[in-house]
């Protein structure tokens, strides 16, 4: 059996307080060979543009995040995944060097075989009732017409997701026929960068390829841990104490006072403590997350790891569900992140660069002076209280909450 990784999507976030409209100038002021053209916004960004790197599409770029204008995001477009690795390396490099929080915000990374061994293997385990899964987690079957809508022994594509409380957040594993995917013609631009990708990776592309991909949808799939800690409030202090070692201060303390109060003024051990339980009061909730590496994407064996790291937050049994050629089994950096909660809406007017006067004549078809007391009146009539809630569901977007 013959194995490659593959990067098949990647999206990235990154925060910039430039303007969404003179975010393109700043970025070819400090990228050299990066260049952008205006396309349709999409509803959930105030601008879109397609970006070129060397003379290379690379993918879209959403400016100013319709609840958050400082928030960007990037699309990778996908042959570039697969054609030109060194050039997206660059370009996150020089993403990464402007200091902009760059980080991952949708990642599927699979792996393509010319083997049936990954489905022989579930199969076997599932009609033993051997397949573990952790809680949440089933084992779901999809069938999947690849015959120009004639269902003809269609490939089974099987899911191993989460139906739990959040299981839009959750990883999830997906097993394909890609070859067949592959053959629609809808994809037959794909099926030619990607077969040559198998090709030059060893793969026989004269067999039938299956694929096992892991999806990480978005930024909180990333995260795996709540814990409470106790800081300073003096900002410029990083020093801090977890809920077990700050209790157990207290305890020592209580102890010390029970033992000998009267010597306590002068017993360098209690005092210490006491200053520390006093000056780290502040308890804080802090998440921890997986620390993913963007720069190391394009190399393989970081792949792996990532595969691996996230498979056994499906599987139970991942020995026995995985081959051991596939990959080597290695952790993932972690670090905090202190965890912030959502942002209010605070009840101002609403900025004019959500609606434009250009907007309004567009949008009515009336004149400029028209536009301009229609807007202002929306600015001092519509309820904003009406919208509070909408503007960070999904799906609703401040647009469409507004009355045109």
């Amino acid at each position: 059996m013959n194995a490659v990784y593959v990067l098949d999507k990647l999206n990235l976030s990154f925060i910039c307080n430039e303007d969404h409209r003179k975010l393109p100038i700043f970025l070819k002021y400090h990228i050299k060979g990066l260049y952008a053209n205006p396309t349709k916004s999409s509803e959930t960004h105030l601008s879109s543009h397609n970006l070129f790197y060397k003379n290379t599409y690379i993918g879209v770029m959403n400016s100013g995040l319709i609840y958050n204008p400082n928030i960007h995001h990037i699309a990778i477009h996908n042959k570039v995944l697969y054609n030109n690795k060194q050039m997206l390396g660059d370009f996150i490099k020089c993403m990464n060097g402007l200091n902009l929080n760059l980080a991952i915000s949708r990642l599927e990374v699979a792996i393509d075989m010319d083997s049936k061994l990954f489905i022989n293997r579930t199969n076997k385990l599932f009609l033993s009732n051997k397949l573990k899964l952790k809680k949440g987690y089933v084992r779901s079957k999809v069938l999947i017409d690849f015959d120009e809508g004639r269902i003809r022994n269609p490939p089974t594509t099987f899911y191993f997701e989460n139906k739990g409380r959040n299981k839009r957040k959750k990883q999830y594993l997906r097993f394909e026929n890609k070859t067949a995917e592959l053959a629609q013609p809808k994809n037959q631009i794909k099926r030619e960068y990607i077969t040559r990708f198998h090709s030059r990776n060893g793969l026989d592309i004269k067999k039938t390829i299956y694929r096992l991909e892991l999806v990480i949808p978005c930024k909180e799939s990333l995260e795996y841990a709540t814990k409470s800690i106790y800081r300073s409030k003096d900002q410029s202090d990083s020093g801090s104490f977890t809920n077990h070692q700050y209790k157990q201060k207290i305890k020592k303390i209580k102890k010390l006072e029970a033992e000998n109060a009267e010597q306590l003024f002068f017993d360098s051990e209690y005092n210490k403590l006491v200053n520390e339980v006093n000056e780290y009061n502040e308890k804080v909730n802090v998440k921890s997350c997986y620390d993913i590496d963007v720069e190391r994407l394009i190399e393989p064996e970081y792949l792996s790891v990532i595969f691996s790291t996230f498979s056994k937050k499906i599987f139970v049994n991942i020995d026995d569900v995985l081959s051991s050629q596939l990959f080597t089994i290695e952790k993932v950096k972690t670090k905090d992140i202190e965890m912030k909660k959502r942002p209010k809406i605070i009840k101002n007017p609403v900025p004019s660069y959500f609606y434009t006067v250009d907007y309004i004549m567009q949008k009515l078809c009336i004149s400029e002076s028209e536009a301009e007391e229609a807007l202002e009146k929306m600015i001092k009539n519509y309820e904003i209280d009406k919208f509070e809630n909408d503007l960070f569901t999904e799906n609703l977007y401040l647009k469409k909450s507004l009355p045109i």
